[in-house]
């Protein structure tokens, strides 16, 4: 069984399309959109589809890698992209609170109020500031982002 494929930290994030079909069947691909920082797409998908294959549960049907087609290289982002983590707003310290994601990098923080984030404590560096250099940082580190 292969280990999930993992992004590669020199190269640039590239946006593609991977099109997969069930193992065995003659039935249209369908595909799936990924944004990946690595070198070869294809070999990316390929190995995706691989640990799918190697981790199918019950009930569930083995994959057939088709072909990749890429869409281009994503542009290096400064800002955080930032997603909510809860469904309702809670109170701490009485104060409204949402648990917000950057949907890019991974990292997390609280929103105080309408625009106030917060960036968690364990991402204080200067590195976690802009998006880019974050992500840079944790895929280094083999972190893997959503």
């Amino acid at each position: 069984m292969t280990n999930f494929p993992t992004s590669d930290a020199d190269a640039t994030v590239k946006v593609f399309h991977l099109y997969v079909r069930h193992a065995g069947s003659q039935g249209a691909p369908w595909k799936e959109e990924y944004k990946e920082k690595t070198h070869d797409p294809e070999k990316f998908g390929r190995q995706l589809v691989e640990y799918f294959n190697g981790t199918v549960q019950p009930g569930e049907r083995k994959r057939e890698f088709v072909r990749v087609e890429v869409l281009g290289v994503a542009a290096a982002r400064e800002d955080h992209e930032w997603h909510k983590q809860n469904l309702v707003t809670r109170f701490l310290r009485g104060m409204p609170v949402d648990y917000m994601q950057c949907g890019v990098c991974g990292i997390t923080g609280k929103r105080w109020g309408l625009d106030r984030i917060k960036i968690d404590s364990e991402y204080r560096g200067l590195v976690y500031k802009r998006c880019d250099t974050s992500l840079a940082h944790r895929l280094s580190r083999g972190i893997k982002c959503p």
